[in-house]
């Protein structure tokens, strides 16, 4: 399974640091790949409509993120605003973000994804 992950916007948005991330579970350790996959399952991803949530009046520095999840011949893209209304798509986003992070490294300026 190959996930591309992006978050854009929030207050400190860096456009540079921000370029989509590519996670395939194939590669992470079986923990990390079940506990994925889990989310995704229990968010029912590939079911989600393509936008959810939407800014409202004076949240411009709300975050979105973009996710690609491609399996086999699944292929579904997801564009989800802040706040989050499911907890276990906050949790998913979470994993993703930590994900990214890791795949980073270590910033200067303190940008968080």
């Amino acid at each position: 399974m190959r996930i591309t992950f992006q978050s854009h916007g929030g207050i400190a948005f860096f456009p540079k640091l921000s370029q989509p991330v590519v996670i395939e579970t194939d590669q992470l350790p079986a923990q990390q790949r079940l506990k994925l996959e889990g989310l995704l399952q229990s968010t029912r991803f590939f079911a989600m409509p393509a936008l959810l949530g939407k800014k409202g009046k004076g949240a411009a520095d709300m975050r979105e993120y973009t996710l690609r999840v491609e399996d086999g011949a699944q292929d579904h893209t997801v564009r989800v605003t802040e706040p989050f209304e499911d907890p276990q798509l906050e949790q998913l986003i979470a994993e993703l973000r930590a994900h990214a992070r890791a795949k980073a490294g270590p910033r200067r300026g303190g940008n968080s994804l």
